[in-house]
């Protein structure tokens, strides 16, 4: 029985390191998808100025 204790805590351990990783990367992609919102936002800014008469 304890061995398998032993195996279910180190599935738990890796499922618990995958969701961390998991939440790290959609972090990084949110962040990412806001800086190319702002950087097309600027341009569409610029663009809309542009053709202003």
């Amino acid at each position: 029985m304890s061995d398998g204790r032993s195996t279910l805590n180190s599935l738990m351990s890796h499922l618990r390191q995958e969701r961390d990783k998991v939440k790290v990367r959609m972090h990084l992609a949110e962040m990412e998808a806001m800086d190319e919102y702002d950087r097309l936002s600027g341009k569409f800014d610029e663009l809309t100025v542009s053709i202003r008469p």
